[in-house]
C-alpha cells in the first residue's frame, strides 16, 4: 500500500536498500514510519551524542595504510562524538549477540525522554564506563568514521526501533555485512580485545 507521506516513502526505500527485513516492518507498521528520519551525514553533530543512526561505510581509509583489517558496511551506531570530519560512534554489531542484547537494554533504560520519538537520545556516555569492565565490553564497538567515506544519507532511529534492529530479524542480515571477514571472526576479536583490556 502506498505511503501517504512521500518524505517517509524515501526514507523506508533508502532503508530496504541496506536492510530489506527492517525497511518492510517499517513499511507496515505506522507507528514506526514515525520513527525514523533521514539525514544527511555531513549534518551529524554533538548535539546528537546518544542517537542511533543507519549508514552505508566503504573504502575505509585503514584499508590503504593496512590498519584496518576489516569492517562493518552497514554501521549501526550510536553517535558518541562528532565534529566537521568524523564522526565515533558504537557500533553494536562488533558485539556477540548476547553482549550486545545487554548493551542495548542498558541503553533503553537511559533516555531522555519518557516518551520516546526519534528525537530521543541515550544519556549514556562511553568516559564515565571507560575504566571499568563495562568499558572493557564496550571498546570494540567504538569506531571512528570519516564523514566522506559515508553515505550522503543516514537514517535516526528512535529507540522504539533500537531493539529491532539490533536484535530482531534485521540483526540476522547485519551480522552478515562484513568487509573482508566473518562475524565467527569479529565475535572471536572481540572476546581477546576485552580480555587484553582486563588484564591491563
Amino acid at each position: 500500500m502506498e505511503n501517504d507521506n512521500p518524505k517517509k516513502d524515501d526514507e523506508v526505500d533508502f532503508l530496504r536498500d541496506i536492510i530489506p527485513a527492517f525497511s518492510n516492518t517499517v513499511a507496515d507498521n505506522k507507528a514506526f514510519q514515525s520513527s525514523i528520519m533521514q539525514r544527511s551525514s555531513r549534518t551529524l553533530k554533538l548535539q546528537d551524542v546518544g542517537r542511533v543512526f543507519v549508514s552505508v561505510y566503504g573504502n575505509p581509509k585503514g584499508y590503504k595504510d593496512n590498519t584496518l583489517s576489516y569492517h562493518h558496511i552497514f554501521p549501526v551506531f550510536m553517535l558518541l562524538d562528532a565534529d566537521s570530519d568524523y564522526v565515533t560512534g558504537m557500533n553494536l554489531f562488533y558485539l556477540p549477540r548476547g553482549t550486545r542484547q545487554k548493551v542495548v537494554t542498558g541503553l533503553l533504560e537511559r533516555l531522555n525522554t519518557p516518551q520516546p520519538d526519534v528525537f530521543t537520545k541515550s544519556t549514556f556516555r562511553y568516559e564515565l564506563v571507560k575504566n571499568k569492565i563495562q568499558g572493557a565490553i564496550i571498546k570494540p564497538a567504538i569506531k571512528k568514521y570519516i564523514k566522506s567515506r559515508m553515505s550522503p544519507t543516514v537514517v535516526q532511529l528512535s529507540p522504539a526501533l533500537w531493539q529491532q534492529i539490533y536484535i530482531g530479524q534485521s540483526a540476522d542480515t547485519l551480522e552478515r555485512a562484513w568487509q573482508r571477514t566473518t562475524s565467527q571472526k569479529v565475535y572471536r576479536d572481540f572476546v581477546a580485545e576485552v580480555l587484553k583490556e582486563v588484564n591491563k
